[in-house]
């Protein structure tokens, strides 16, 4: 459900692999309807497609037959592709739409979700509660090797907030107290922190 000229530069699934896997969960379906597989597409939101997510959504149900759609935004991971990573003011724009197209569709055909990238725009405080797990319930381990470093995100690479130590992670409670004041803020601001921190990275490195 992404746009095709962004679709390649991005590096995700191949087209045809998403449509196929989602044919074959369909074939499935109907030979076992008693014990049917349930399916939400992730539909990254750029840009470039921010505003059009009735369209998305249309893409989701008459393509893929989907029962949900998950919208989650770009995250801009490199220097050379942070321009397709939407502003907060385009995830305004989506929210609303995204809102809009809700009212269209009974959640029980299709459940349409926002996921934790777009930031916490439009949340109440209790969803607010829940947003970002990051450094909380969920850190990032990307070796176990002795002194490899643990993040408190798969997206946020550059902060440390501990090591491996004798094949464990070691969680550092300053570096940790100092990213949570981070993630507040982040937060605070509109922005999941992903998106905060690696766009005033990205921001840096382009000075």
């Amino acid at each position: 459900a992404n746009i095709t000229e962004s679709h390649e530069r991005l590096q995700l699934t191949p087209k045809y692999f998403v449509e196929k896997a989602f044919e074959e969960i369909r074939r499935y379906n109907s030979e076992h309807p008693e014990k049917p597989l349930k399916t939400v597409a992730t539909v990254i939101l750029t840009s470039e497609n921010y505003d059009k997510i009735s369209e998305m959504v249309q893409y989701v149900c008459n393509v893929y037959g989907a029962n949900g759609v998950k919208f989650i935004s770009y995250i801009p991971m490199s220097l050379s592709l942070a321009n397709f990573s939407p502003t907060l003011e385009q995830l305004a724009v989506s929210i609303a739409k995204i809102s809009e197209v809700r009212e269209q569709y009974d959640p029980n055909q299709l459940y349409i979700q926002r996921g934790g990238t777009i930031g916490s725009q439009g949340l109440s405080d209790e969803k607010l509660k829940h947003l970002c797990p990051a450094g909380d319930g969920v850190i990032a381990i990307t070796s176990t090797r002795e002194g490899a470093s643990v993040t408190p995100c798969i997206y946020i690479k550059n902060i440390e907030i501990g090591k491996i130590v004798d094949g464990i992670p070691v969680i550092d409670s300053e570096k940790l107290g100092t990213f949570r004041q981070i993630k507040e803020h982040a937060i605070a601001s509109g922005y999941c922190p992903a998106h905060a921190i690696t766009t005033r990275q990205n921001q840096n490195k382009g000075k």
